[in-house]
């Protein structure tokens, strides 16, 4: 009884590593946008919306994003806000954008760098954790 309580307590750090990297692989969620259609957009400009958070003034910034759909181009504003230190986006670049095919004018930005980074700190987390567990396990068996 007691090996069996060891062996399974020396899987536990093996599967929360094993999560880590099955999460970093698992594509993101779109609440309410069903049959998404993956594109490149152009950022052509943007717009700012200010906002008023604990008595400040905050101007926050969103995308003016040009890409084409199979019913022709569009240009859309992006309905997601960010302050001007998170806002890395300048005229002309492009970026990876997924839409709603069922409302083409309805996009969000894939794979931004908040995306990449979360993935990234999961696998390293992950795939370290796997590792750590086998060095230990040959280290002290």
């Amino acid at each position: 009884m007691n090996f069996n309580i060891n062996f399974i307590l020396e899987l536990i750090p093996v599967l929360i590593g094993l999560l880590c990297v099955i999460l970093a692989f698992l594509p993101e969620r779109h609440p309410g946008m069903k049959q998404l259609v993956f594109t490149d957009g152009e950022v052509i400009s943007r717009v700012t919306q200010k906002i008023y958070r604990h008595h400040n003034e905050i101007e926050m910034f969103a995308p003016v994003v040009k890409y084409d759909t199979e019913h022709g181009e569009r240009i859309v504003t992006s309905q997601h806000f960010v302050p001007e230190w998170q806002y890395p986006w300048k005229r002309g670049d492009k970026i990876r954008i997924c839409y709603s095919k069922i409302n083409p004018d309805r996009f969000r930005i894939c794979q931004d760098s908040k995306t990449q980074w979360r993935r990234m700190m999961l696998c390293t987390f992950g795939i370290g954790t796997i590792l750590a567990e086998i060095v230990l396990l040959l280290q002290y068996q």
